[in-house]
């Protein structure tokens, strides 16, 4: 059954081995995230009847904890909606970075490799990069990030030597989402 539903943030097909925990993580449950974006993901796993309705979801090569809620399950998966943290005052960002390091790939608007680059750190709309090729690279263009499915557009708003800050282009509007596919 396919249906259609009205988002505020662009989903990503992800493949990524993840773990759910309790707030205490006591009970850390297995899983991998799929079908996520900045506002949150859905995980699969058999153990999601275990869960409380408040988690903390661990991903590989992110240094902290993401906070989420269950909004909803099913047999063997859930959605989690994401708790992003209030900015402080002072912090001109739009929303809180993580501390990264993911190797990634910046490509052109035709998708063609432009260069190899690390993710220093990220948020649900940026992230900080370094690679020895930024002085060569356009404003605007693709970040190929490992488990998802596609490139997600971005654009430099700052370079300096070896690193520059990328934000986001996010897409909202109307997606078309198959879930009868099996996970």
């Amino acid at each position: 059954m396919e249906f259609v539903c009205q988002r505020k943030n662009r989903r990503y097909k992800l493949t990524l081995p993840a773990s759910v925990s309790d707030r205490q993580q006591k009970n850390v449950v297995p899983c991998m995230i799929r079908d996520g974006s900045i506002s949150g993901c859905k995980v699969i796993s058999n153990k999601v009847s275990e869960l409380p309705e408040n988690v903390l979801i661990k991903i590989p090569n992110l240094d902290q904890l993401i906070e989420g809620c269950i909004k909803w399950r099913k047999q063997d998966s859930a959605g989690i909606e994401f708790k992003w943290g209030i900015n402080s005052l002072d912090d001109r960002r739009d929303a809180p970075r993580q501390n990264v390091a993911i190797t990634a790939v910046i490509m052109d608007h035709d998708l063609n490799k432009l260069t190899d680059c690390i993710i220093c750190d990220a948020s649900r709309t940026g992230c900080r990069i370094t690679s020895d090729a930024l002085s060569t690279l356009p404003d605007d263009l693709y970040i190929e990030i490992p488990g998802m499915s596609e490139p997600v557009q971005a654009r430099i708003v700052s370079r300096k030597d070896n690193m520059a800050h990328l934000k986001f282009a996010l897409e909202g509007g109307v997606h078309v989402l198959d879930d009868t596919r099996k996970e």
